[in-house]
């Protein structure tokens, strides 16, 4: 190879290096006006029909999450996904406003519901039995709380604190028949901070296959070591809380625990309640785990356990 044709391919390489174009540090990218009208064009509104049939509620939903609720911690436990810092569903959506209007006499008649916080991020609305009250929980940044609308004022007000564990399927609160009356899952008040994993595991997870063969479902997000045994102890466990709505006066119910389920008879003198034990499992998740069922008397005493 001649001189003259090492200093053209030296000179073509460098020429190349210089010509390569620099990464740049863009970020994240909006799409032409047109496009992101479209996508951000809030959804139609849900509707809820009072239980008398007189008041239909609208609720307002937001249009696609931002990056920074879609980036938030994720823990996936017993088959269900939690987020670490408001104890409740990493995978759920939310409502951003509440309007009342009638459906008798006036059909125009609408009343924006009052007194609801800033960035609200309404969950789990159900009526009262009675149809005079609406209850819904708000999503903060560190928690869930529980509110109340006043059908009759349009007028909404916070019942609890950031304390209310909706960890697990199914809503946090159920109505007695009085329309009143409430029980609800509150986390519990001296659980500490969340179980560290160590780095040094006390030994080996060890699964037996011995017994009668039997087919196995595919599940995901299943419990895979004593760790996530606690993380999932921590974050379902919850008192159960009895609450007057007319005073908002709350009171402890029943014995603390991994409480699944709960539902107070249509009298309103029991309450069914539905318990998960130890041992967990690692092939399925936490519906097919050990339970208890007992029946409860309208203070909280037990009346009778029909399943265990």
């Amino acid at each position: 190879m001649t001189i003259k044709k090492i200093t053209f391919a030296l000179l073509f390489l460098i020429t190349g290096i210089f010509m390569l174009p620099a990464q740049q540090d863009l970020g994240y990218q909006m799409p032409p006006k047109v496009i992101a009208d479209l996508i951000d064009a809030p959804p139609t509104p849900s509707t809820r029909i009072s239980p008398d049939y007189n008041t239909m509620l609208w609720l307002d939903r937001p249009s696609l999450p931002g990056i920074e609720e879609v980036g938030q911690d994720e823990l996936r436990l017993a088959g269900i996904r939690i987020n670490p810092k408001t104890n409740g569903s990493s995978r759920s959506g939310y409502y951003n406003g509440m309007t009342l209007r009638a459906m008798q006499g006036d059909q125009a008649a609408e009343r924006k519901v009052q007194g609801l916080p800033a960035d609200v991020r309404i969950e789990n609305v159900n009526w009262s039995p009675d149809g005079k009250r609406i209850l819904f929980t708000n999503t903060i940044a560190d928690g869930i709380e529980l509110w109340m609308v006043d059908v009759g004022t349009a007028t909404a007000k916070q019942l609890t604190k950031a304390i209310i564990n909706d960890a697990m399927s199914g809503t946090p609160y159920d109505f007695f028949s009085d329309g009143k009356t409430i029980l609800y899952k509150s986390n519990l008040p001296d659980r500490g901070k969340a179980p560290v994993e160590n780095a040094k595991p006390f030994g080996p997870t060890i699964q037996n296959n011995e017994g009668n063969s039997a087919p196995v479902r595919t599940y995901q997000d299943l419990l895979k070591n004593k760790h996530d045994e606690a993380l999932f102890t921590y974050y379902t466990s919850s008192a159960l809380m009895k609450m007057d709505l007319e005073t908002g006066e709350s009171i402890a119910f029943s014995t603390p625990g991994i409480i699944s389920s709960f539902s107070p008879s249509p009298d309103g003198e029991y309450v069914m309640v539905a318990r998960v034990n130890k041992p967990f499992s690692y092939i399925v998740p936490y519906g097919r785990f050990p339970f208890t069922v007992s029946i409860l008397d309208k203070n909280g005493k037990l009346v009778k356990e029909i399943a265990d």
